[in-house]
């Protein structure tokens, strides 16, 4: 007996045009923000 198995194609859809909206993981954080989120940062000050 011999089982074969056939993967359909991916059926994706281009992006929909227009203006792009931002949700809270994608927006512009100012540059201290960044650097306070570093964990790096934080071991420095607690030290």
């Amino acid at each position: 007996m011999r089982m074969t198995q056939h993967a359909e194609p991916a059926v994706t859809t281009p992006p929909a045009p227009g203006p792009r909206k931002t949700d809270g993981r994608t927006a512009q954080r100012p540059p201290a923000l960044r650097l306070l989120a570093r964990p790096e940062v934080g071991v420095f000050l607690g030290a």
